[in-house]
């Protein structure tokens, strides 16, 4: 829906951009446009925490000082997110406006929380109708991306900062910074890689990496160490490496090491700054999971259905087998949300893509291609009559009663099915020959399955010879 691809695309505004700036303008701009406000902008607490530095509005002309400032309400309202960390919103009504001239009717603000902290602002104002619950919840989660792109901005910025200040910030750092010299040998252990790693800086001083790290880290200081010798008295290494660190315990986990080095009389030292970027390496993965799989059911969505029969029939073309697609489509949804509402509706859906999932095999797949329909990949069919008797009991099984809000609702389903080979051998043409199949369903009076006549008879011996 809205609500996921608005989340992805403010997700990866995070994890394209350094500079928290380019980041905070997308991540506004996708909840701006979610929610429906007609103004807002991204502030940061300024140092004695009377107000915001606006990093920037929208519309530009708005004079946000004065709305701020204007109304006792607003100042109240403003101070309360930033004690709470939580997001609120204010509605003009007959009893409580929001102030003589202001610009807008309603506001809603959303913390940036650092540290258990609020240091910033995400502010929209003017929607039409006011704000909800659902609109705070959503800022909420646009406000959570925003922080972790200051918090990385802010990271990224230590990097850049000169050899002069290094103790200061090593010392201070959360992340693990460790300087080698050209044996490999540690030199400099801060808290922060006491912290990540488990060995203290008196277990460490003269060791050598191989406690910490495999041999790939090794190779990426080695990689580092030759470019400090042939770039110059000192250098940095733009690209940081990732790899995998060993903790005192023997736990493993995920990090991203950036080297800076130099030369001295006494031959090359590099520092390394080291990020454990498990958090991050979560976050992917549940970006290519909303990337490739339905938000509501937690199936895989049309895309991914297609990439799993472009497998399948590549499969079934070495290994000469049958496999079936069979689309099914809900009759009367549309019903069930007016009676129900959307969240009954959402509920309905839910249960079915758990049904139906638990009415086939692990190999099998059970996707969500639209509103309200489904599409199953069915593989190693002995027979395309097997389709058929697959086909009948998911019928049954889903004209058992569902549970909505207290209630029994019974519903019925359209299926249209399409065999490979003897239907087609690609995924758009097995596709094409299911729709039209369930198209048949559709138009004969609902609750049917259909199987268009084979294009073609084939035999599986025969056909793994061609």
């Amino acid at each position: 829906g809205s609500e996921s691809l608005a989340l992805l695309d403010a997700s990866r505004a995070v994890l394209l951009h350094r500079e928290f700036e380019p980041a905070a303008r997308a991540i506004f701009d996708a909840c701006r446009n979610l929610i429906d406000a007609g103004a807002g902008y991204v502030g940061l607490m300024n140092e004695d925490g009377t107000g915001d530095s606006l990093l920037f509005s929208f519309p530009e002309d708005l004079s946000w000082s004065r709305i701020l400032g204007s109304s006792r309400a607003i100042r109240e309202l403003r101070a309360e997110v930033y004690l709470t960390g939580r997001a609120m919103y204010l509605n003009q009504s007959a009893s409580r406006g929001l102030g003589e001239g202001i610009d807008v009717r309603n506001l809603l603000f959303a913390p940036l929380t650092v540290n258990d902290s609020a240091v910033g602002l995400l502010v929209f104002g003017n929607k039409p109708g006011g704000f909800t619950d659902e609109d705070a919840r959503m800022a909420s989660a646009f406000g959570e991306l925003a922080a972790v792109s200051l918090t990385s901005s802010r990271a990224w910025e230590a990097l850049d900062w000169s050899e002069r200040r290094f103790q200061s910030l090593a010392q201070a750092s959360g992340d693990a910074i460790v300087t080698f010299d050209g044996d490999e040998r540690v030199v400099y252990w801060n808290p922060g890689a006491e912290a990540m790693f488990g060995h203290t800086s008196e277990e460490m001083t003269g060791k050598r990496l191989t406690l910490v790290a495999p041999s790939d880290f090794r190779e990426a200081l080695k990689k580092a160490a030759a470019e400090v010798e042939s770039g110059g008295a000192s250098s940095s290494l733009a690209q940081p490496v990732e790899t995998i660190g060993r903790r005192k315990d023997g736990s493993t986990f995920p990090l991203e090491i950036s080297f800076a080095g130099w030369n001295t009389r006494r031959g090359v030292f590099l520092t390394s700054i080291i990020r454990d970027i498990t958090e991050r390496k979560l976050a992917e993965h549940d970006l290519r999971l909303l990337a490739d799989h339905d938000h509501l059911t937690g199936l895989p969505n049309r895309a991914l259905f297609r990439d799993h029969l472009t497998q399948a029939l590549a499969l079934a073309n070495r290994d000469p087998q049958r496999l079936a697609v069979v689309l099914i489509d809900l009759d009367h949804f549309k019903a069930i949300n007016r009676e129900f509402g959307p969240q009954g509706g959402d509920q309905l859906l839910q249960s079915v893509g758990d049904r139906l999932t638990g009415l086939v095999r692990t190999a099998d797949t059970v996707a969500r291609s639209g509103d309200d329909e489904f599409v199953l990949l069915l593989r190693s069919i002995d027979e395309p009559g097997h389709t058929d008797k697959v086909a009948q009991r998911i019928m049954g099984a889903l004209k058992r009663p569902f549970s909505l809000n207290g209630q029994e609702v019974q519903i019925t389903a359209s299926m249209g099915a399409a065999v490979y080979p003897e239907d087609g051998d690609d995924v758009d043409s097995l596709l094409t020959r299911a729709d039209l199949a369930l198209s048949q369903a559709k138009e004969s009076g609902r609750d049917q399955y259909q199987r268009l006549p084979p294009i073609r008879e084939v035999s599986l011996e025969l056909f793994g010879r061609r």
